[in-house]
């Protein structure tokens, strides 16, 4: 049986959360084992707040910051998933600040023994959905954590301009990034987030709609333009036409608007972005290959690509919880 308040210190690896990780102890867990006294079900974060008893015998009430509302809940954690009063046991990773600022959350436990995540890392806890063969690429699909680690790590590698190297070594905290400020990344990013993506396929358009923080982000495809028209208005997520090749959607953007962290993670993307994307069904037909071929003359030295893999998830639902701005820049506010 766990001891109350402040358990236990271990070494441990973890996956970066949704913002960076950089105020957290990632190689070390701490447990609490408190009451809830608020369970606030935000994007782009989810706050609780557990009342526990500390070293020194005091009622203190501790904060623990984890993953959005749009992550957590393909990961089977609702808005209902804690209720104030409830007993609860949360892994988390201690704030580099010292004792009494927010932590990690990382899972929690109930009294009935269920165990839930509240972080990525943590996700080896989450729910199990039900399998399911899509009949095509319209549906929903999740964008897995190991998709996000391979790009966040890969774009420091991609082959950078001096210029591209120098804003990403700029950017080193993305908590300072676009996200902190709930604006969402650009594709490829955006696509492969472990967030539901829900794609609609009509005659002329297809459509992606992603829940990026509970803002409902749509990428319109224009299947029946060969070429793009001229002198189009550039905007954050560009101009789209698509065709079939067999069973796989290519799509062509152009027209982006300039962006800090237009491919994701810090590295930014010119008004001279250029994407050419692949989407087409998995053999078993359980998952979407997203393949991306990237240009942009200001950022890369060459073409780019990179593949990922989307989890056909029909069972889920979109998080509709706003970005919350007061709640992406919490962290400022602590001492």
């Amino acid at each position: 049986m766990l001891c109350p308040g402040l358990v236990a210190l271990t070494a441990s690896g973890l996956v970066s959360a949704h913002h960076s990780p950089a105020a957290y102890d990632m190689r070390a867990e701490v447990v609490l084992d408190g009451t809830v006294v608020e369970f606030d079900w935000q994007n782009p974060h989810t706050f609780i707040t557990v009342e526990l008893v500390d070293t020194t015998g005091r009622r203190v009430q501790q904060k623990v910051e984890a993953s959005s509302a749009a992550i957590l809940l393909p990961m089977g954690v609702g808005r209902d998933a804690l209720r104030p009063g409830e007993h609860v046991v949360v892994r988390a990773r201690p704030n580099r600040r010292g004792p009494g600022n927010t932590v990690l959350g990382v899972t929690f436990t109930k009294d009935d023994g269920q165990v839930l995540p509240l972080h990525l890392s943590g996700r080896q806890a989450a729910v199990a959905p039900a399998v399911a063969a899509a009949n095509s690429l319209e549906g929903g699909w999740l964008g897995r954590a190991e998709d996000m680690s391979s790009l966040r790590a890969g774009v420091k590698q991609w082959p950078l301009t001096a210029a591209a190297r120098k804003a990403l070594a700029a950017n080193g905290d993305d908590r300072n990034g676009t996200r902190a400020k709930c604006i969402p990344y650009g594709p490829p990013a955006l696509m492969i987030e472990p967030v539901l993506t829900t794609i609609a396929i009509a005659k002329d358009t297809a459509t992606f709609t992603t829940d990026i923080d509970g803002a409902a982000i749509r990428r319109v495809v224009h299947l029946d333009l060969k070429a793009h028209p001229p002198n189009l208005q550039p905007s954050p997520f560009g101009h789209s036409i698509g065709h079939w090749e067999g069973d796989t959607l290519v799509v062509d953007t152009i027209a982006f608007t300039p962006h800090d962290e237009g491919f994701g993670f810090g590295l930014p993307s010119s008004a001279n972005k250029h994407l050419e994307e692949h989407f087409r069904l998995s053999d078993d037909r359980r998952s979407l290959i997203y393949e991306t071929i990237a240009e942009d003359p200001e950022t890369l030295t060459e073409k780019t690509r990179f593949t990922a893999r989307l989890l056909y998830r029909p069972d889920l639902k979109p998080s509709g919880t706003p970005c919350d701005l007061d709640v992406a820049q919490r962290y400022l506010h602590e001492p």
